[in-house]
């Protein structure tokens, strides 16, 4: 319950007994009064009606919002914790098969040497043909045309 209810209350006993009381005395004017104040009441009490399902809704929202926001987080933690956990499980085999990667390439190196040293050169001519062949994917664009020309007058 709130003021307006209170009010509206008030309002409605007050036109009730306007009403009754210019009825005894024949007062149109007092009985009109009466009348008014009651539509005044009832108009007053329905307006509390209003504030009161108003609020509970809005406290209804803000329950299922915390609600909803509370389970969000939970999920979320949650998802942290297993992308977590994975990725500590796929570092473990990262660091597993480089180390037997890093074995095997030592283990060869040291039984195959000229095998590796060929394919060392061979890593660094694709290397440096990469950095400096003009058809290079990573080469950088030749100059304008027009740039040149400029240069030349300058």
């Amino acid at each position: 319950m709130n003021q307006d209810h209170v009010e509206g209350t008030l309002n409605d006993a007050t036109g009730k007994v306007k009403d009754a009381v210019g009825g005894l005395t024949g007062d149109a004017k007092t009985q009109a009064d009466g009348k008014a104040d009651q539509v005044l009441g009832k108009a007053q009490e329905t307006l509390g009606d209003v504030k009161d399902k108003a609020g509970d809704m809005a406290d209804s929202a803000s329950d299922t919002l915390s609600s909803a926001a509370a389970k969000a987080a939970e999920t979320l933690r949650g998802t942290a914790e297993t992308v977590r956990a994975r990725a500590g499980e796929y570092g473990s085999k990262v660091s597993e098969v480089g180390a037997s990667a890093g074995a095997y390439v030592g283990k060869t190196v040291q039984d195959q040497p000229l095998l590796s040293l060929i394919g060392i050169a061979a890593i660094g001519y694709l290397v440096g043909y990469l950095a400096h062949s003009p058809s290079s994917p990573f080469a950088t664009p030749p100059e304008p045309k027009y740039r040149q020309v400029m240069r030349r007058w300058s």
